[in-house]
């Protein structure tokens, strides 16, 4: 079993692809891998992870819509302990 930590950044809400930086920084321990699991564990309150094909970009544009939809950055959100970039901005 092994355990790294990685950390990408990101300029803000979106959807990112994150499976490039996840092979590099595994790559050594992966080149002696024929079969396994990965567990990704995302350290922050309002991150998500989806896992999807990638065939279409657009696919993350829909994404992006739908949650825009159903929770629309103007809505009078009552959690904001950690400030005003904190859920009703920022969020996934």
């Amino acid at each position: 079993m092994k355990q790294t930590t990685l950390t990408i950044e990101t300029p803000g809400r979106g959807y990112y692809l994150i499976t490039d930086e996840i092979n590099s920084a595994l790559q050594s321990t992966l080149a002696n891998v024929d079969v396994g699991l990965l567990h990704v564990f995302l350290q922050h309150s309002s991150a998500g992870l989806t896992i999807n094909e990638n065939a279409d970009s657009t696919v993350r544009e829909d994404f992006k819509a739908f949650e825009e939809h159903l929770v629309p950055r103007d809505f009078p959100y009552r959690h904001n302990y950690e400030g005003d970039d904190d859920i009703s901005r920022y969020s996934i």
